[in-house]
């Protein structure tokens, strides 16, 4: 994991990113991300992730409860001079999967041997807004209002009939 205060690679947003494959590693053996998160069964989801390489036709494979992702985009690049040290690209990956549980893990995997760097940075995953559920305060409000409804129409039904006898 590469982490705050990095010195030869900058971010795309704010102070850090994780690397799969670990800086300096000749023969990379990537690591995995996952997490796990509610969803709406039946749903459709959208997924999103900055990255960037430094060599090789690696990149990372995204999947959801094991079924991959297919990611369109393109990955950025990273281009050290003699040091170690250059300026990164960040490319953008997005992709959408339709939610098959009500909970769903996400694992984002580095292509073994295949890359040097992976950088990643900026993953979000939206979809459908939860309707809210009134609090019970609410409910009691709505319940009082509708009595009242009913006792003012029964009322007026009462004072009609009187009127006309």
């Amino acid at each position: 994991v590469w982490g705050v205060g990095a010195t030869d690679i900058n971010t795309h947003t704010g102070n850090g990113f994780v690397d799969l494959t670990g800086v300096g590693d000749n023969s990379p053996n990537h690591g995995t991300l996952s997490q796990t998160v509610s969803t709406i069964l039946g749903q459709t989801y959208a997924f999103s992730i900055f990255t960037t390489l430094y060599f090789g036709n690696g990149g990372i494979a995204v999947d959801e409860n094991g079924t991959a992702i297919a990611l369109a985009g393109s990955y950025g690049t990273w281009n050290p001079n003699g040091q170690g040290v250059g300026a990164a690209t960040w490319g953008q990956l997005t992709g959408t999967f339709v939610a098959k549980s009500a909970s769903t893990t996400i694992n984002i995997a580095g292509f073994p041997n295949e890359s040097f760097m992976i950088g990643l940075e900026d993953v979000s995953l939206t979809g459908p807004a939860v309707a809210a559920v009134p609090e019970p305060s609410t409910w009691a409000m709505m319940i009082l209002g509708f009595i009242g409804m009913g006792f003012v129409t029964y009322r007026r039904r009462s004072t009609s009939a009187l009127t006309a006898a």
